[in-house]
Formats: structure tokens, C-alpha cells, sequence
């Protein structure tokens, strides 16, 4: 399982960055009991050895002067620390080094910004006053994106009431990704006809086909579209003034490369994989009550 890092860029080549292994335990040996909310029984010797040396060596995930345990035991207004502590737990099951452990950690609970972003006209499945937002960036383009296509939706699946995803374009262009912007074009177009969703899942099912502008028409005509007006709105210089409105957007988040991933305004650092996925949106259910 490769941690997230991988992502589509228009300046560098695709791929993740992994941890090198680099042992550096972060303090002394630590005390090993029983943590209220986190089983530990699965654990082999060293993982859990290795779990209270970060319990110990973590951060207060809530942005206190005080380590993991601190919050686990004395600061009952920290309601993400549990949830940091399973985060520890399932990291220590990975084989990571203590340093590149505690960098991973760090990612997830020592974010220093939160987004801003409009996201007027944005398409969104779930409810709008969900309590967890989540916005992505994307690109149809970018096999990185494709993998996190089902991610999303089990998400909006599994937490109906809890959840609303907004997608926003942020076509990559330039020589890896030549065809982005009549991609998302495209989409904008079927948005317009009340079927965004049917043209996202088409575009990205056929991300290794061929991606020209007959097969764009091609996908329009299979779902259904008015195909003068899809034309008309594919080429109105307005759907690109939509598009590249969301670019700013993104801009202006410091967005670089696709997929970026924000849970109520905090970066997704973590696997294109639900089970991972999942512990946000927990986590911030738990944090808005």
C-alpha cells in the first residue's frame, strides 16, 4: 500500500513519495497500557512498542503544547486524540521507521493552512449542510484521480447524511495531460443537462481510450445528451470562463497537482484507499458534534 503522495502534476513527472527508512526512535522507551478507544490486540511486540514511542513522541493533534498521550489522558476537549491514536496504531502496522512514522502523522495533524474556496455552480453529490465538506480537485487525465473516482462515492454511500462532495476542475494541461481542458469542457457541457455525474464516471472509465474529440461526442450521444445544445455549451466560452475560474480556486489553495483532497478545509494525506478515507470523515462527524 503506497501512502498518499501521488498525485498528477504539470511541472513534474506522476508518481508517489514514499519514506526512506531512516530508524530514529523519537524519544525514550515508552509506557506501555491500555488506551480508552484503541484496541491494540492485533499488534505484534514491536508495533506496539513502536505505538507508545509515538504516543509519547506525537503532537496533540488539537494544536496544544502537549504530546498525544497528554491528550488521550488530561484534555477532554480534544476530541480528534482518539482518533490520532488509532491513526498511530494503523501506522504502526506498516513497517515504518519511528522518524518517517511521526512525519506521516505530522501531515495528517500539523497541516498549517485551511482552505477558502467558492464553490458557486460547483456540481456536488451528497446533501450541501452536511457537516463534512469535502472538496477535490481533479483532473480526467490523471490516473490518480481515477483511483480516488470510487473512494468519493463510497464515501457520499456510506454517509448520507453526513457528507457532500464538490468537484472542482483543475485541468493540468501541457504535455502530460493534453487533452484536460476539452475533458472537463465536456463535462461543464453535460452539467448543464443534469447529468455531471454520467459524463464524470464515462470520461474517467475511458481515461485509457481514446480521449479525442469524437470520442467526447461519442460518450455525450451514449448518455443521453441534447447533442446541439451539449455542442453549443462545450464550445461557449463561458463553460471555459467556469473552468478556469475553478483553476483560481485552486490557485489560490496552492493547489499543484491532482487529486488534492480537502476534508473541511484539511488536505487529505493519506491513501486513495476508502478504509483510510473512512477515518476522516469519522473523525470529523465526531469533531463537529
Amino acid at each position: 500500500m503506497a501512502l498518499v503522495g501521488a498525485s498528477c502534476n504539470s511541472a513534474k513527472k506522476d508518481g508517489g513519495g514514499g519514506h526512506d527508512p531512516v530508524p530514529k526512535p523519537v524519544g525514550p522507551k515508552a509506557v506501555d497500557e491500555e488506551i480508552t478507544g484503541v484496541s491494540l490486540t492485533d499488534l505484534r511486540s514491536e508495533e506496539r512498542q513502536q505505538f507508545f514511542r509515538l504516543l509519547d513522541g506525537a503532537p496533540s493533534p488539537c494544536g496544544k503544547p502537549q504530546s498525544l498521550r497528554a491528550s488521550i489522558k488530561t484534555d477532554k476537549d480534544c476530541k480528534r486524540a482518539v482518533f490520532a491514536a488509532r491513526y498511530v496504531k494503523k501506522l504502526s502496522a506498516l513497517g515504518l521507521d519511528d522518524e518517517s512514522l511521526l512525519k506521516v502523522y505530522k501531515d495528517r495533524y500539523q497541516q498549517d493552512r485551511k482552505i477558502d474556496v467558492d464553490l458557486t455552480g460547483a456540481p456536488y453529490e451528497g446533501v450541501p449542510n452536511a457537516p463534512v465538506v469535502i472538496i477535490e480537485f481533479f483532473d480526467y487525465s490523471c490516473p490518480h484521480c481515477k483511483m480516488m473516482l470510487p473512494v468519493l462515492e463510497d464515501a457520499v454511500a456510506e454517509f448520507p447524511s453526513d457528507v457532500v462532495v464538490y468537484f472542482m476542475h483543475f485541468p493540468l494541461g501541457g504535455a502530460s495531460h493534453p487533452h484536460s481542458m476539452p475533458l472537463a469542457q465536456a463535462a461543464v457541457a453535460a452539467m448543464r443537462q443534469g447529468k455531471f455525474r454520467e459524463m464524470h464516471r464515462k470520461l474517467f472509465a475511458a481515461q485509457d481510450d481514446d480521449q479525442s474529440e469524437p470520442a467526447i461526442m461519442k460518450i455525450a450521444r451514449d448518455i443521453g445528451l441534447d447533442m446541439a445544445k451539449f455542442v453549443a455549451d462545450y464550445k461557449d466560452p463561458r463553460t471555459v470562463e467556469f473552468i478556469e475560474a475553478q483553476r483560481k480556486q485552486a490557485e489560490k489553495a496552492k493547489v499543484s497537482g491532482t487529486p488534492s483532497i480537502f476534508v473541511n478545509g484539511r488536505l487529505y494525506s493519506d491513501a486513495p484507499e476508502f478504509d483510510w478515507f473512512k477515518s476522516w470523515i469519522e473523525e470529523e462527524i465526531a469533531v463537529t458534534r
